[in-house]
Protein backbone atom coordinates (compact mmCIF):
# COMPACT_ATOMS: atom_id res chain seq x y z
CA UNK A 1 0.00 0.00 0.00
CA UNK A 2 2.13 2.72 -1.01
CA UNK A 3 1.20 6.42 -0.38
CA UNK A 4 -0.86 7.64 -2.66
CA UNK A 5 -0.08 11.04 -2.21
CA UNK A 6 3.24 11.39 -2.97
CA UNK A 7 3.19 14.10 -5.21
CA UNK A 8 1.54 16.43 -2.65
CA UNK A 9 3.55 19.78 -0.38
CA UNK A 10 3.80 18.64 3.36
CA UNK A 11 0.86 20.94 4.10
CA UNK A 12 -1.71 19.58 1.27
CA UNK A 13 -0.55 16.10 2.40
CA UNK A 14 -1.66 17.12 6.35
CA UNK A 15 -4.66 18.33 4.84
CA UNK A 16 -5.96 15.28 3.43
CA UNK A 17 -5.13 13.22 5.83
CA UNK A 18 -6.83 15.07 8.64
CA UNK A 19 -10.04 14.81 6.20
CA UNK A 20 -9.19 11.08 5.60
CA UNK A 21 -9.37 10.64 8.81
CA UNK A 22 -12.59 12.32 9.92
CA UNK A 23 -14.53 11.35 7.19
CA UNK A 24 -17.83 9.14 7.88
CA UNK A 25 -17.38 6.52 5.70
CA UNK A 26 -19.84 4.10 7.64
CA UNK A 27 -22.04 6.75 6.64
CA UNK A 28 -21.28 6.97 2.96
CA UNK A 29 -25.04 6.37 1.59
CA UNK A 30 -23.92 4.31 -2.06
CA UNK A 31 -22.84 0.98 -2.89
CA UNK A 32 -21.32 -0.67 -4.99
CA UNK A 33 -23.54 -1.72 -8.05
CA UNK A 34 -23.15 -5.48 -7.98
CA UNK A 35 -25.81 -5.31 -5.46
CA UNK A 36 -28.86 -3.84 -4.49
CA UNK A 37 -29.91 -2.67 -0.44
CA UNK A 38 -33.01 -2.26 0.99
CA UNK A 39 -33.76 -0.90 4.51
CA UNK A 40 -36.73 -2.42 6.37
CA UNK A 41 -38.73 -1.07 8.99
CA UNK A 42 -38.32 -2.98 12.42
CA UNK A 43 -41.95 -3.67 12.25
CA UNK A 44 -43.64 -7.01 10.76
CA UNK A 45 -44.89 -5.21 7.85
CA UNK A 46 -41.26 -4.72 6.94
CA UNK A 47 -41.91 -1.98 4.61
CA UNK A 48 -39.00 -0.59 2.38
CA UNK A 49 -37.77 2.78 3.51
CA UNK A 50 -35.04 3.43 1.77
CA UNK A 51 -33.81 1.46 -1.31
CA UNK A 52 -30.64 1.73 -3.71
CA UNK A 53 -31.66 3.45 -7.27
CA UNK A 54 -30.86 0.00 -9.10
CA UNK A 55 -33.08 -1.87 -7.58
CA UNK A 56 -35.02 -2.70 -10.53
CA UNK A 57 -31.77 -4.58 -12.21
CA UNK A 58 -32.83 -7.58 -9.52
CA UNK A 59 -36.76 -7.31 -8.71
CA UNK A 60 -39.75 -6.22 -10.43
CA UNK A 61 -40.54 -2.76 -8.86
CA UNK A 62 -44.53 -1.32 -8.65
CA UNK A 63 -44.60 2.12 -10.36
CA UNK A 64 -44.28 4.06 -7.14
CA UNK A 65 -40.90 2.49 -6.71
CA UNK A 66 -39.74 -0.06 -3.49
CA UNK A 67 -40.18 3.12 -0.97
CA UNK A 68 -42.95 2.18 1.38
CA UNK A 69 -43.82 -0.86 0.32
CA UNK A 70 -43.86 -3.90 2.17
CA UNK A 71 -41.62 -6.31 1.45
CA UNK A 72 -43.49 -8.96 0.61
CA UNK A 73 -45.23 -7.18 -2.06
CA UNK A 74 -42.06 -6.91 -3.82
CA UNK A 75 -40.59 -10.47 -3.60
CA UNK A 76 -43.27 -12.59 -2.77
CA UNK A 77 -44.77 -14.29 0.02
CA UNK A 78 -42.15 -17.14 0.02
CA UNK A 79 -39.16 -15.33 -0.33
CA UNK A 80 -40.05 -12.90 2.16
CA UNK A 81 -40.67 -15.33 5.31
CA UNK A 82 -36.83 -16.23 3.85
CA UNK A 83 -35.86 -13.10 4.68
CA UNK A 84 -37.88 -13.22 8.06
CA UNK A 85 -35.50 -15.76 9.06
CA UNK A 86 -32.40 -14.10 8.25
CA UNK A 87 -33.42 -11.08 10.16
CA UNK A 88 -34.12 -13.52 13.22
CA UNK A 89 -30.85 -14.50 12.68
CA UNK A 90 -29.21 -11.00 12.40
CA UNK A 91 -31.29 -9.80 15.58
CA UNK A 92 -28.86 -11.89 17.67
CA UNK A 93 -25.88 -12.20 15.35
CA UNK A 94 -25.55 -8.85 13.77
CA UNK A 95 -25.50 -10.14 10.41
CA UNK A 96 -26.77 -13.34 8.62
CA UNK A 97 -26.42 -14.35 5.11
CA UNK A 98 -28.61 -16.68 3.10
CA UNK A 99 -30.33 -17.72 -0.16
CA UNK A 100 -33.92 -16.62 -1.98
CA UNK A 101 -35.71 -17.56 -4.74
CA UNK A 102 -38.05 -15.20 -6.47
CA UNK A 103 -41.20 -16.33 -7.67
CA UNK A 104 -42.79 -16.39 -11.34
CA UNK A 105 -43.96 -13.06 -11.51
CA UNK A 106 -40.36 -11.84 -10.88
CA UNK A 107 -39.29 -14.14 -13.12
CA UNK A 108 -37.94 -17.25 -11.29
CA UNK A 109 -34.37 -16.38 -10.17
CA UNK A 110 -32.31 -16.72 -7.21
CA UNK A 111 -30.77 -14.07 -5.03
CA UNK A 112 -28.09 -14.47 -2.44
CA UNK A 113 -29.07 -12.28 0.71
CA UNK A 114 -27.39 -10.54 3.62
CA UNK A 115 -29.17 -8.80 6.43
CA UNK A 116 -27.82 -6.92 9.36
CA UNK A 117 -29.46 -4.21 11.63
CA UNK A 118 -28.48 -0.66 11.65
CA UNK A 119 -29.89 0.64 14.66
CA UNK A 120 -33.49 0.59 15.12
CA UNK A 121 -34.01 -0.72 11.13
CA UNK A 122 -33.06 -4.21 8.93
CA UNK A 123 -31.34 -3.71 5.95
CA UNK A 124 -31.48 -6.57 3.36
CA UNK A 125 -28.84 -6.42 0.49
CA UNK A 126 -28.93 -8.70 -2.13
CA UNK A 127 -26.44 -9.96 -5.05
CA UNK A 128 -27.16 -12.54 -8.20
CA UNK A 129 -26.68 -16.38 -7.61
CA UNK A 130 -23.60 -17.18 -9.70
CA UNK A 131 -23.94 -20.82 -8.69
CA UNK A 132 -20.51 -21.61 -8.08
CA UNK A 133 -20.39 -24.94 -5.94
CA UNK A 134 -17.69 -23.57 -3.59
CA UNK A 135 -18.93 -26.02 -0.67
CA UNK A 136 -16.44 -28.78 -1.15
CA UNK A 137 -14.07 -27.11 -2.67
CA UNK A 138 -13.67 -24.95 0.66
CA UNK A 139 -14.23 -27.93 3.07
CA UNK A 140 -11.13 -29.85 1.19
CA UNK A 141 -9.14 -26.88 1.29
CA UNK A 142 -9.71 -26.36 4.97
CA UNK A 143 -9.32 -30.03 6.03
CA UNK A 144 -5.38 -29.73 4.13
CA UNK A 145 -4.98 -26.62 6.19
CA UNK A 146 -5.71 -27.85 9.49
CA UNK A 147 -3.47 -30.72 8.63
CA UNK A 148 -0.22 -28.86 7.42
CA UNK A 149 -0.88 -26.82 10.66
CA UNK A 150 -1.03 -29.88 13.14
CA UNK A 151 2.82 -30.52 12.23
CA UNK A 152 3.87 -26.77 12.49
CA UNK A 153 4.51 -25.23 15.74
CA UNK A 154 2.30 -22.09 15.54
CA UNK A 155 3.25 -20.58 18.89
CA UNK A 156 7.26 -20.19 17.58
CA UNK A 157 6.17 -20.35 13.44
CA UNK A 158 3.93 -17.96 12.95
CA UNK A 159 5.11 -17.08 9.21
CA UNK A 160 4.52 -20.34 8.38
CA UNK A 161 1.09 -20.48 9.71
CA UNK A 162 0.15 -17.17 7.61
CA UNK A 163 1.91 -18.82 4.49
CA UNK A 164 -0.83 -21.72 4.83
CA UNK A 165 -3.43 -18.90 5.51
CA UNK A 166 -2.34 -17.05 2.13
CA UNK A 167 -2.38 -20.27 0.16
CA UNK A 168 -5.80 -21.05 1.54
CA UNK A 169 -7.12 -17.58 0.65
CA UNK A 170 -5.64 -17.70 -2.62
CA UNK A 171 -6.97 -20.90 -3.61
CA UNK A 172 -10.44 -20.11 -2.77
CA UNK A 173 -10.75 -16.70 -4.43
CA UNK A 174 -8.33 -16.56 -7.13
CA UNK A 175 -6.56 -13.55 -6.18
CA UNK A 176 -3.81 -12.17 -8.00
CA UNK A 177 -2.08 -11.48 -4.55
CA UNK A 178 -2.70 -12.26 -0.74
CA UNK A 179 -0.60 -10.39 1.25
CA UNK A 180 -0.86 -10.78 5.33
CA UNK A 181 -0.34 -7.03 6.43
CA UNK A 182 0.86 -6.84 10.34
CA UNK A 183 -0.09 -4.01 12.72
CA UNK A 184 2.84 -2.95 15.29
CA UNK A 185 1.76 -1.02 18.59
CA UNK A 186 1.05 2.19 16.57
CA UNK A 187 -0.82 0.69 13.65
CA UNK A 188 2.81 1.02 11.14
CA UNK A 189 1.82 -1.84 9.01
CA UNK A 190 4.48 -4.42 7.42
CA UNK A 191 3.70 -7.05 4.65
CA UNK A 192 5.18 -9.84 6.15
CA UNK A 193 3.83 -12.60 3.80
CA UNK A 194 2.64 -12.72 0.07
CA UNK A 195 1.51 -15.01 -2.11
CA UNK A 196 0.60 -13.88 -6.03
CA UNK A 197 1.02 -14.43 -9.47
CA UNK A 198 4.61 -13.39 -10.97
CA UNK A 199 2.82 -10.11 -12.82
CA UNK A 200 1.24 -8.97 -9.52
CA UNK A 201 3.93 -5.89 -7.81
CA UNK A 202 5.81 -8.06 -5.23
CA UNK A 203 5.15 -5.94 -0.83
CA UNK A 204 6.78 -8.56 1.36
CA UNK A 205 8.54 -6.70 3.48
CA UNK A 206 6.98 -3.37 2.50
CA UNK A 207 6.19 -1.07 5.71
CA UNK A 208 3.71 1.61 5.71
CA UNK A 209 2.24 4.70 7.77
CA UNK A 210 -0.48 4.21 10.55
CA UNK A 211 -1.75 7.63 8.19
CA UNK A 212 -2.66 4.82 5.34
CA UNK A 213 -5.35 3.47 7.35
CA UNK A 214 -7.33 6.14 9.35
CA UNK A 215 -8.86 5.36 13.22
CA UNK A 216 -12.65 4.79 11.41
CA UNK A 217 -11.16 2.62 9.09
CA UNK A 218 -9.52 0.72 11.73
CA UNK A 219 -12.59 0.76 14.06
CA UNK A 220 -15.03 -0.57 10.99
CA UNK A 221 -12.44 -3.84 10.61
CA UNK A 222 -12.84 -4.85 13.75
CA UNK A 223 -17.03 -4.42 13.53
CA UNK A 224 -16.58 -6.13 9.78
CA UNK A 225 -14.70 -8.58 8.94
CA UNK A 226 -14.28 -8.71 5.06
CA UNK A 227 -14.96 -6.14 3.00
CA UNK A 228 -14.83 -6.44 -0.72
CA UNK A 229 -14.49 -3.56 -3.32
CA UNK A 230 -15.18 -5.39 -7.15
CA UNK A 231 -14.16 -2.64 -9.31
CA UNK A 232 -12.36 0.71 -8.16
CA UNK A 233 -14.02 2.01 -11.24
CA UNK A 234 -17.61 0.76 -10.57
CA UNK A 235 -19.98 3.97 -10.47
CA UNK A 236 -21.79 4.04 -6.87
CA UNK A 237 -25.29 3.53 -6.55
CA UNK A 238 -26.95 6.23 -3.97
CA UNK A 239 -29.67 4.66 -1.41
CA UNK A 240 -32.53 6.87 -1.68
CA UNK A 241 -33.66 9.03 0.36
CA UNK A 242 -30.40 9.96 1.72
CA UNK A 243 -31.78 10.84 5.15
CA UNK A 244 -33.69 7.34 7.05
CA UNK A 245 -37.78 9.00 7.03
CA UNK A 246 -38.00 7.59 10.70
CA UNK A 247 -34.57 8.52 12.27
CA UNK A 248 -33.77 11.41 10.16
CA UNK A 249 -30.35 10.34 9.80
CA UNK A 250 -28.21 8.37 7.48
CA UNK A 251 -28.05 4.76 7.11
CA UNK A 252 -25.26 3.57 9.43
CA UNK A 253 -23.55 1.04 7.09
CA UNK A 254 -20.97 -0.21 9.00
CA UNK A 255 -22.04 -4.28 8.59
CA UNK A 256 -22.32 -3.49 4.72
CA UNK A 257 -20.92 -6.15 2.62
CA UNK A 258 -22.14 -3.58 -0.33
CA UNK A 259 -20.63 0.13 0.98
CA UNK A 260 -19.07 1.80 -1.43
CA UNK A 261 -15.83 3.08 -0.19
CA UNK A 262 -13.91 6.48 0.52
CA UNK A 263 -12.99 7.94 -3.00
CA UNK A 264 -9.90 8.86 -1.50
CA UNK A 265 -9.42 4.74 -0.82
CA UNK A 266 -10.41 4.50 -4.34
CA UNK A 267 -7.95 6.56 -5.52
CA UNK A 268 -4.90 5.11 -3.51
CA UNK A 269 -6.02 1.85 -5.01
CA UNK A 270 -5.91 2.71 -8.50
CA UNK A 271 -2.52 4.21 -8.09
CA UNK A 272 -1.09 1.00 -7.03
CA UNK A 273 -2.74 -0.50 -10.10
CA UNK A 274 -5.20 -2.55 -8.15
CA UNK A 275 -8.92 -3.02 -9.48
CA UNK A 276 -10.37 -4.90 -6.89
CA UNK A 277 -9.53 -5.99 -3.64
CA UNK A 278 -11.17 -7.80 -0.47
CA UNK A 279 -9.80 -7.21 3.48
CA UNK A 280 -10.04 -10.07 5.92
CA UNK A 281 -9.46 -8.70 9.38
CA UNK A 282 -7.07 -10.47 11.86
CA UNK A 283 -8.23 -9.83 15.41
CA UNK A 284 -6.47 -11.10 18.78
CA UNK A 285 -8.07 -10.67 21.96
CA UNK A 286 -10.96 -7.76 19.83
CA UNK A 287 -7.76 -5.74 18.90
CA UNK A 288 -7.08 -5.40 14.99
CA UNK A 289 -4.07 -7.22 14.61
CA UNK A 290 -3.52 -7.03 11.07
CA UNK A 291 -5.81 -8.33 7.51
CA UNK A 292 -5.17 -10.61 4.88
CA UNK A 293 -5.28 -8.18 1.56
CA UNK A 294 -6.37 -9.53 -1.79
CA UNK A 295 -5.71 -7.73 -4.77
CA UNK A 296 -6.59 -8.15 -8.65
CA UNK A 297 -5.54 -6.67 -11.62
CA UNK A 298 -9.03 -6.53 -13.37
CA UNK A 299 -12.58 -5.99 -11.80
CA UNK A 300 -13.30 -8.78 -9.51
CA UNK A 301 -16.73 -9.87 -7.27
CA UNK A 302 -16.54 -12.53 -4.89
CA UNK A 303 -19.71 -13.51 -3.72
CA UNK A 304 -21.46 -13.42 -0.16
CA UNK A 305 -21.41 -17.09 0.04
CA UNK A 306 -17.44 -17.21 -0.17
Amino acid sequence: MLNAMSNFSEQELEQALRECAAEPIHQIGTIQPHGGLLVLSADRTRTVLQSSANLAEFFKLPPVGANGVPLAALIGADAAIHVEQLIELASNESTAVGKFSLGAAQATADLLAHVYRSGGVFVLEVERDRNVPQETRIAEQLFKMQQDLLVADIDTEIVGYFEQIAKLVRTLTDYDSVMVYRFDGNFDGEIVIQECTDSASPYLGFHFPASDIPPQARRLYTVNLVRVIADVDAIPVPVLPPLNPTTGVPLDMSFSALRSLSPIHLEYLRNMGVQASMAISLLQNGRLWGLIVCHHQSAKTVSLAT
